[in-house]
């Protein structure tokens, strides 16, 4: 059974790539908060922002992995 961590890093992480703040923003918890907040509501959910992040890896996988690091580096150092 996968940790409940792991699986919230990775709802948060997929929430953020979604989210409308510029890829390589440096964010606090509060900020982090938000824009997860933010996205998940823009995208109706969690599933909603993995959508956005697969359809854009088949745009720009390129860009979209920069973006996915930031995000999962993000999450991490906002909670630990």
């Amino acid at each position: 059974m996968p940790d409940k961590f792991d699986l919230l890093t990775r709802a948060r992480t997929e929430a953020l790539f979604a989210s409308t703040v510029e890829t390589g923003a440096t964010l606090n918890r509060e900020a982090t908060d938000r824009a997860i907040r933010d996205a998940t509501r823009a995208h109706h959910g969690i599933r909603g922002c993995a959508a956005k992040m697969g359809g854009a890896y088949g745009e720009s996988p390129h860009s979209t992995v920069v973006r996915l690091q930031w995000a999962r580096r993000t999450v991490l150092a906002n909670y630990p």
